[in-house]
């Protein structure tokens, strides 16, 4: 915890005194200068986790907040995986019985107050995975609900004020760092599937409203910018982070040297409520041979700068909230301020199939798609997969694929004839479409999302293909599909 610094100045009047700002005592000046400019653009709090202090009689680890202008680490409460509600008001966080992250903890969520007051239990079967327990919360921008990752890899939403849990019912397992975009429309996080590194740290956006997913990296650390427009992810052994445009064909990549400690990594970060500010920590590596401490840093998006805001004290998990752009004196908006262009960035175009071949930790993985993220084709039906409305009813969820013959691509590459198509019958038990909308032979136009492109098709099965007997939904979506179809 840091003590303010004074110093007596005599200037032209006598007995004048100047009080310098609370600075970290072992800041140096340039740090000192970085904290200057960051308390001049923006008026916030940055809360992380840290370990016991056990001579002050503390057995588990703890949240700390700093207040940027002051500097000064003020311990809240008792928890990891600190997350802030969208208005600042309140904080959830994790708690488990040893109260240590390790690779697997399941744990409880509690709320408290921002000064710390108040606290309440919500939930408890909440997973966390990783060596420091990465984070399985996040607020819903509503501020009337808390996501979080269950035992099982699915994601369930609790209420606050009644407590209540339900399944978001979305595919996939999750593993880590559930974000939420501020019109809490789109959520990324990573999931867990089979095989190696890549298949297992794969980097998915999800429209909650559709449910549809997309990958767009390998790796870790997801986070997604509050106009998710910008979303993460950590490569090259956390010495490289890539931030890459929400139309997965632009990307910006920055590489820790030069912004943080040397021969640092960094980890764990969270974007914070403003576009342009990220929370994030330094790793070190202990079978490396130098020393320092994980601290925590704020990083700026546009400027590709990290400031040091904890000295010698191990930042996990770090959360910024902005109440403020000091630049132009407004408050700060769900949709996170003013967006950063591609310009802006200088983001530079990218081939998606290279997101799994750039990390020294793995093998290239060839069941990865190599395609730009969407394709636009001509395509004629020539299997319609029968299912009447009244079959459809039955369930909660429903898919039928359908298998069609491409006539044009007028978008995009696709090296195959054949494609299925998989649409929606039913999603949440409520009626969408069905396979009598589609006529065998006549040739319909789709922007398709690429999940698996199948060679050598010759049939379907004849039967509805529902979220609980299908390996990977979908194969082929169509997002918007009543809106962007038209035959021909």
């Amino acid at each position: 915890m840091a003590r303010p610094l004074f110093s007596p100045v005599l200037v032209l009047f006598l007995f004048s005194t100047v009080w310098a700002k609370p600075y970290p005592e072992v800041a140096d000046q340039k740090e000192r200068q970085a904290l200057d400019q960051l308390a001049l653009e923006i008026d916030g709090i940055i809360l992380y986790s840290r370990p016991p202090n056990l001579n002050q009689g503390e057995k588990k680890w703890m949240i700390d907040t700093i207040r940027i202008g002051e500097w000064k680490a003020e311990t809240l409460d008792e928890g990891m995986c600190g997350r802030w509600s969208p208005d600042g008001k309140r904080i959830a966080v994790l708690r488990s019985d040893d109260g240590i992250p390790g690779d697997e903890i399941v744990g409880e969520i509690w709320l408290v107050n921002a000064d710390g007051s108040g606290e309440k239990y919500l939930s408890g079967g909440v997973k966390a995975f990783g060596m420091r327990g990465a984070c399985p919360i996040d607020f819903h921008p509503n501020n009337k609900e808390i996501l979080f990752i269950r035992e099982d890899g699915g994601i369930s939403s609790v209420d606050i004020r009644t407590a209540r849990v339900r399944d978001l019912q979305l595919p996939g397992k999750f593993t880590e760092e559930l974000q939420l975009t501020g019109n809490g429309k789109l959520l990324v996080g990573r999931w867990k599937g089979k095989g190696n590194w890549a298949m297992n740290r794969r980097m998915v956006v999800v429209d909650l409203a559709t449910k549809i997913h997309r990958v767009y990296g390998a790796g870790c650390c997801p986070a997604v910018s509050p106009d998710g427009n910008w979303m993460t992810v950590n490569h090259d052994g956390h010495y490289r982070m890539s931030i890459c445009n929400k139309d997965i064909k632009h990307r910006v990549s920055i590489k820790s040297r030069g912004t943080i400690y040397p021969q640092h990594g960094w980890h764990n970060w969270h974007w914070s409520n403003h576009n342009d500010y990220l929370a994030l920590k330094s790793e070190v590596y202990s079978i490396r041979k130098y020393n320092g401490q994980p601290d925590g840093f704020i990083f700026k998006f546009s400027d590709r700068v990290a400031t040091r805001i904890t000295f010698g004290q191990e930042a996990e998990f770090p959360d910024l909230y902005v109440s403020r752009n000091k630049n132009n004196g407004r408050k700060i908006l769900r949709s996170g301020g003013k967006s950063i262009s591609i310009e802006a960035v200088n983001a530079k175009k990218y081939d998606l199939g290279k997101v799994f071949r750039t990390s020294g930790e793995t093998k290239p993985d060839p069941g990865q798609p190599k395609q730009i993220p969407r394709i636009v084709v001509e395509a004629t039906l020539e299997i319609v997969t029968p299912l009447s409305k009244k079959q459809a009813r039955k369930f909660r969820d429903c898919l039928v694929e359908n298998v069609y013959k491409v006539k044009k691509v007028l978008k995009g590459k696709l090296d195959y004839e054949r494609i299925i198509i998989a649409h929606w019958v039913m999603h949440n038990r409520k009626y969408v479409t069905y396979s009598k909308k589609f006529k065998s032979g006549r040739t319909y136009r789709f922007e398709i999302e690429p999940w698996y492109l199948l060679p050598g098709l010759k049939s379907v099965a004849k039967k509805s293909v529902t979220l609980e007997n299908a390996d990977f939904i979908p194969r082929f979506f169509d997002a918007g599909l009543n809106d962007r179809l038209k035959r021909r």
